[in-house]
């Protein structure tokens, strides 16, 4: 059984918290691959279906206070091989003792993001002074449109543009074509920007695609040379290219990517997490 809590943070000295609702999901039927009796392989049978069923990664849960709408991408339990990797959108009302089901529907996601409008008016003197440009997009703005889910595949090849009302795709951004490149993955989580002036979708992630035979000629350190790989942090609008920055010592991006204020007129600044067998490290982006 799979269930989804929600909790009010009560302004009071005691027992501040206290559960508002509690949905729950189907119960999954566990099946398990039929397997002759005697047979020496069905251990090893049994064991891949368990690291299939699981290998979608887990829930996430993400919510837009300005629409009231809750979204939850819930893979199949562990062993659960027969269940489908779901989207799930609830309306929750203000003081509701249970959501509302707007939809659910199989769509596979490794991750999602969107961009978050909520309590825009605290920055809204703050936009008014900064110059035009891209870096304008880490303000939470009075734009507040409603806004599109942006989901990673569980393959993670593909850029998933989703309804938020209906969580069907929209349109998908296949990385490969897109990006002119071999075997492209996304390695991080998505983060969503916008442009307040425009109220276009920034998005920024990690990838890792193959590397070609000129690319690692033009590496200068040794274990770049040997690498198979190039990784670079990405940044795309409305399909198309922004730009594509190669990581520091060809390490993977993982994790989030968080965008930083580092003054009140002064441009954004990205801060991004990498990693490999040997070591890690963050290194930031400023652009002017």
């Amino acid at each position: 059984m799979q269930r989804l809590f929600a909790i009010d943070m009560r302004n009071v000295l005691t027992e501040r918290l206290e559960i508002a609702w509690v949905y729950n999901f189907e119960r999954l039927v566990d099946v398990q691959p039929l397997v002759r009796e005697g047979h020496q392989e069905s251990a090893s049978v049994l064991e891949e279906a368990v690291r299939f069923a699981g290998s979608g990664g887990q829930p996430q849960i993400m919510v837009n206070s300005n629409t009231d709408m809750i979204y939850v991408n819930l893979p199949p339990p562990e062993a659960a091989s027969n269940a489908p990797h779901l989207l799930w959108g609830f309306k929750d009302e203000p003081n509701g003792t249970s959501p509302n089901l707007v939809f659910k529907i199989p769509q596979s996601l490794s991750n999602f993001a969107m961009f978050e409008t909520n309590n825009g008016q605290r920055f809204a003197d703050t936009t008014k002074r900064r110059k035009n440009g891209w870096n304008q997009s880490f303000r939470l703005s009075k734009n507040t449109d409603k806004a599109s889910l942006w989901g990673v595949s569980t393959n993670k090849k593909l850029i998933l543009k989703i309804n938020p009302d209906e969580g069907t795709v929209i349109e998908d951004i296949n990385l490969d074509s897109l990006l002119n490149m071999t075997s492209s993955i996304v390695t991080s989580k998505l983060m969503v920007a916008r442009n307040t002036e425009n109220g276009q979708d920034i998005l920024v992630f990690g990838v890792q695609a193959s590397s070609s035979n000129d690319k690692k000629k033009n590496r200068n350190s040794s274990d770049s040379l040997s690498s198979s790989t190039e990784n670079y942090v990405v940044s795309l609008i409305d399909k198309k290219v922004n730009w594509v920055i190669a990581t520091p010592n060809n390490r993977e991006v993982r994790g989030q990517i968080a965008g930083i204020q580092t003054s009140a007129n002064g441009s954004d600044m990205l801060v991004v997490f990498t990693s490999d067998s040997d070591e890690s490290e963050i290194f930031a982006l400023k652009f002017d």
